[in-house]
């Protein structure tokens, strides 16, 4: 939870910054999903949580920024959202995928080493 609470504030402070005619989920940029990287691998090196629920708090994170991004715009302007489901879903792959890497990069700290 604190986990997906960190990639939620670092995602919001780019993607709500940014202005909507520039905003597409590529324009976060690339530092900030290996600085999000950062508490999955923890979790997975700490053995804090399973693959899957470690990988997950990365596209949580995103999917959250998202959707509040796309809460306030609509506010605004209830047109200017048009397609938000596929918002969503493009918000979630995209960050499955770095989630994914995230505790691929952190299980090896969870095998012993041999000599």
């Amino acid at each position: 939870m604190i986990a997906a609470s960190l990639c939620t504030a670092l995602f919001g402070t780019m993607y709500w910054s940014t202005p909507y005619s520039d905003l597409d989920i590529g324009s976060i940029g690339l530092w900030l999903y290996v600085v999000a990287m950062v508490p999955v691998i923890l979790l997975r090196a700490t053995r804090t949580a399973p693959f899957l629920l470690a990988a997950a708090a990365l596209p949580t994170g995103l999917v959250l920024a998202v959707m509040a991004r796309i809460a306030v715009d609509v506010a605004r302007d209830d047109t200017s959202h048009n397609l938000w489901p596929i918002e969503i879903v493009i918000a979630g792959v995209v960050g499955l995928f770095w989630g994914v890497i995230a505790a691929a990069i952190g299980e090896p700290a969870l095998r012993p080493r041999s000599r």
